[in-house]
């Protein structure tokens, strides 16, 4: 999962990242790469300086993300992409 790791967007973009990524997947590789994303991300944030407070809203922020595009995938609706946009 390299590329995911060297990309820079926002938590929740990068929640919507792994749904796309795992779109199509069953609910145990979704939950798989989440949780493995999640742990990089904190293990980043923890060490980039940021306040466990501000920990805690980039994982509820990611976890919206995955979640809701997840849902939207399922329901099989089309989201356009802005570039320079997650």
């Amino acid at each position: 999962m390299s590329e995911v790791n060297e990309i820079s967007v926002t938590p929740k973009g990068m929640g919507a990242l792994v749904a796309e990524i795992t779109e199509g997947a069953g609910d145990q590789a979704f939950l798989s790469k989440y949780a493995e994303v999640c742990r990089t991300l904190v293990a980043r944030w923890k060490s980039d300086g940021h306040s466990q407070e501000q920990v805690r809203d980039f994982a509820l922020q990611f976890a919206e993300g995955a979640t809701m595009r997840r849902a939207k995938l399922a329901r099989g609706v089309q989201i356009p992409h802005m570039e320079g946009r997650a």
